[in-house]
């Protein structure tokens, strides 16, 4: 790094102001004594590999998701917790969302571990309720659900695995 004010070049100057656009670098030269001379505007108008990135945007998925046509076509699950105020001594909660109805039931669980015993129970409670079957389930790629998949694909219900603690992916 150069000593001397007057050797430091436009590039480091922006990356000194914290990446700001060569029309606010001109700006400080107006009301700056002394920076005149050593300011030079940069040859090209890209921006620098840093203010590139920053610029960058997530693009997002806008198209419409396949709907559901029917109760218990598609159903969505995740655990909650550890919770920090028990029920009953259970530290987790299963949940289960129906995707066409959206209707949501929670059962409290002691260990993430019990996720078929609770799944046999909701699924026979809300296939007998509706008349209707369980078709597919949509889970994060946790190791329970890994599990729970092997166990209920015989049974003809399809799992989808989404990435696991990105709620984005959840949908």
């Amino acid at each position: 790094m150069a000593n001397n004010t007057r050797d430091i070049d436009y590039s480091t100057w922006q990356k000194r102001f914290g990446h700001i656009s060569s029309i606010r670098i001109e700006r400080l030269i107006k009301i700056t004594k002394g920076l005149t001379k050593l300011i030079q505007a940069p040859l090209s108008n890209l921006p620098c590999d840093t203010c590139a990135l920053a610029k960058q945007t997530k693009i997002i998925n806008r198209a419409a998701l396949e709907r559901a046509t029917r109760v218990l076509e598609r159903v969505y699950t995740d655990f909650a917790g550890p919770i920090e105020q028990r029920l009953d001594g259970k530290a987790y909660l299963l949940i289960f969302t129906n995707k066409y109805s959206r209707k949501t039931w929670a059962y409290p669980t002691a260990r993430r571990a019990d996720v078929y015993y609770v799944f046999r129970r909701w699924r026979t409670h809300v296939e007998v309720q509706s008349g209707k079957t369980v078709r597919a389930m949509k889970a994060d790629n946790a190791q329970e659900y890994v599990g729970l998949a092997k166990a209920i694909e015989p049974l003809g219900i399809a799992v989808k695995f989404t990435v696991p603690n990105l709620a984005t992916y959840d949908t």
